[in-house]
Parts: C-alpha cells; sequence; structure tokens
C-alpha cells in the first residue's frame, strides 16, 4: 500500500455565465447538478435592499434556471445546506432583527415549508448537512454576541426538531462550512478579527486543528471534495479577498490554489462535475453578479470506473471499482459519500455497491497501514 493521493492544483478560472440577479449573502446549496442562489441582499444601504429571488446555475450547460418560488420572506447572512433533495435556509437577518426561522426549499416541487426554528436566533452562521442531519454552526447573536454554538437539525415526523451538541472550540461569526475526509469542517469566520483557524467534528466532538489557513478570513465560502477542504474568498482588514487555498484534512498544510479573478465576501461556492464554482458575493465596489469555475478539476480524481465498464485498478491495487461495485482488500473500512454520510463501515475484505459518485475512504490494510483516497463511481 501507499499514501495519500496526490494533489493536481488548479491553474485558473475561467468565466461563467452570471447570476440574473446578482447578490450577497444569499443561501448557496447544489441539489443534483444545480447549484441554487436563494435570497440575500443586493445591497445593505439603508433602507437595505433584500434579494428574494432563487435561481439555480447549471453548471453543464453554463446558464441559469429562473422562476422558482422566491423565498417567503427576506433574510441574509443565513446558514444553508441541502439534505434529501431540500434546502434548508437557517436563521438570518432581516435588516432589523437576527431569526429563528428556518425556511425548507423542495426543488422538486418548487415549494416552500417552514420547519422547526433554531433554539434561538442568530445570523451570520454556517449551515452543513453531515451524516443525515442538518447542523447550523456559530455566527452572532443580538443577545448573546458572537457565537460558538451548534445544533443539529433531525428531520423526523412533521417539522423536525433541534438539539444543542458540543460547542465549537473558538467564537465563529462568518465562518464557512463543509465536509472534508468524512468529517464535518468549521473554517475561519470572525472573533473580533478574522480567524485563520478551522476544527474539525470527530466522532461529536470539535477538534481545532494546528494547521492555519496563510491568511485569516471571514466571510468565505468553503468546499470538501474527498479529503480536500478549500477555503475561497471572504475579508481580512484590508477587505475582500480573492485567494484560494486548500487543505488535505488527514496530513499537510494549506496550499495556495490559483487566485479568483475578483476579489468576493459572503458569496456561494459548491463542486459541480468535479469542478469548483464560484457566485457573486460583495467586491470592494459593492455587489458583484459574476461567476467562475476552476479551469480543471482541482481534486484528485481516485478510482473510476470507465464508461466501457471495464475494471479499473490503482496502481498498488488496493481497490477495486466494476459495475458500482467497490473491493478493497484490507482489514478494515470507512467510505463516506460528498455529504459526509457513511456508506460503509466495517471489517475486510469491502464488496459493496455504491451509486454513482465520488466517495472518500479510509482503508487500513492487511499490514495495519492506514490509506485513505477518493473513489468515483461512474456510469
Amino acid at each position: 500500500m501507499i499514501g495519500l493521493l496526490t494533489l493536481v492544483l488548479m491553474q485558473g478560472w475561467q468565466p461563467c455565465a452570471p447570476m440574473p440577479t446578482p447578490g450577497y449573502g444569499f443561501a448557496c446549496a447544489e441539489v443534483g447538478s444545480r447549484i441554487y442562489a436563494i435570497g440575500g441582499v443586493v445591497s445593505e444601504v439603508y433602507p437595505a435592499v433584500p434579494r428574494l429571488a432563487v435561481e439555480a446555475y447549471d453548471a453543464a450547460a453554463d446558464s441559469w434556471i429562473v422562476g422558482f418560488a422566491p423565498l417567503p420572506k427576506p433574510k441574509w447572512y443565513t446558514g444553508c445546506a441541502a439534505l434529501d433533495g431540500k434546502i434548508y435556509v437557517i436563521g438570518g437577518w432581516d435588516g432589523q432583527s437576527d431569526l429563528s426561522r428556518v425556511d425548507r426549499f423542495d426543488p422538486s416541487t418548487n415549494t416552500w415549508d417552514t420547519v422547526a426554528p433554531l433554539p434561538w436566533p442568530r445570523w451570520s452562521l454556517a449551515g452543513c448537512a453531515y451524516e443525515g442531519n442538518i447542523y447550523a454552526i456559530g455566527g452572532f447573536s443580538t443577545a448573546l454576541g458572537y457565537q460558538r454554538a451548534v445544533a443539529r437539525f433531525t428531520s423526523d415526523s412533521g417539522v423536525g426538531h433541534w438539539d444543542v451538541v458540543e460547542s465549537l472550540k473558538t467564537y465563529r461569526t462568518n465562518p464557512a462550512a463543509a465536509v472534508a475526509g468524512g468529517e464535518m469542517c468549521a473554517v475561519g469566520g470572525l472573533f473580533f478579527n478574522a480567524l485563520p483557524t478551522w476544527e474539525r467534528y470527530q466522532a461529536d466532538s470539535w477538534v481545532q486543528s494546528y494547521r492555519l489557513m496563510h491568511f485569516a478570513r471571514s466571510g468565505a465560502a468553503a468546499v470538501g471534495w474527498g479529503q480536500w477542504l478549500c477555503a475561497i474568498g471572504g475579508q481580512s482588514l484590508h477587505g475582500p479577498m480573492n485567494s484560494v487555498e486548500m487543505v488535505n484534512v488527514d496530513s499537510g498544510f494549506w496550499l495556495n490554489a490559483a487566485y479568483l479573478s475578483v476579489p468576493r465576501v459572503f458569496c456561494g461556492a459548491a463542486v459541480a462535475d468535479g469542478f469548483v464554482v464560484v457566485i457573486g458575493g460583495r467586491d470592494a465596489y459593492g455587489v458583484e453578479g459574476s461567476v467562475e469555475k476552476s479551469d480543471s478539476t482541482l481534486f484528485p480524481s481516485g478510482i473510476e470506473e470507465s464508461q466501457s465498464q471495464m475494471q479499473v485498478r490503482t496502481a498498488p491495487r488496493w481497490a477495486t471499482v466494476f459495475s458500482g461495485r467497490v473491493r478493497i482488500a484490507c482489514s478494515s473500512a470507512a467510505i463516506y459519500d460528498g455529504s459526509g454520510r457513511r456508506a460503509f463501515a466495517g471489517s475486510g475484505p469491502v464488496n459493496v455497491r455504491l451509486t454513482p459518485g465520488v466517495y472518500f475512504a479510509r482503508v487500513t490494510g492487511m499490514d495495519d497501514q492506514l490509506v485513505t483516497g477518493t473513489i468515483t463511481v461512474v456510469r
């Protein structure tokens, strides 16, 4: 067995179709092949101009889909996450007060409903889907100030419910969150000043990483892909940033990637077809409606099943993929899908069928050596 897969850094960014309704501080999530931009604000100059639009970017077609039912009420600086094909828009600010309301959008029916509210109002928080639940992470409360509290939403019958779980190690307003390496990560944010730190949720407990980002950043976007965590844009004391950096959450330190073409804070980002897509935000002069994507896949492709359905092996042959079935000769393994949900965990050898997608695997070999990598299953 060999160690971690090799990172391929992106070479730059290319322009995409701009937002039909430019804005920032909007909720952003990917469902299927579409990236949704929901709500937000066009301008905060009094009186604030809210953005109620729901618009979806189709990365394959490089086009926007409009005409969805609008956000029921104005809100921005919300948390956001997608789970089971539905998008949760969590808390936020409406120009007068922080909110506990949680709105849920179903793209398949183009309808909104409201689920259980947060335990208390807050805004400038992050949302993340992890192991079948939605998490509300950090933020700011008018009554309580900077937040490090974390709440977990369980969608049971009816409107579901929230439980308060272990708090972050650091107070974080305007953090970003993503799943990488099978773990939920909270990145950057603000606690009097922008933060270069990040932490991981391991076994129901937050663990602060000693590997600092090169740049402190608040209001950034974050995406995860396999074991890679990527921090995008945000702002420092000097204003909006075009910096992009990434880390392998299991080893190594943060690496600088190609700069965005435009400095952005409070933008949206998601991974579509292996490309990182960055949407809107605010630059030093105001609202930014442009969209750009990485001009390479950025993340390592791992193990792929070819279109001809022929068997493909890695060089060390620690895993094979054939017709959607993953086989790994090992003593134990854990496999996670893109949302961080376990697809398999147990002793080896592994012989499991997976739906098409990209998975992250932690494998302990017969020689007791730990190997991590991505597994891509395509049809």
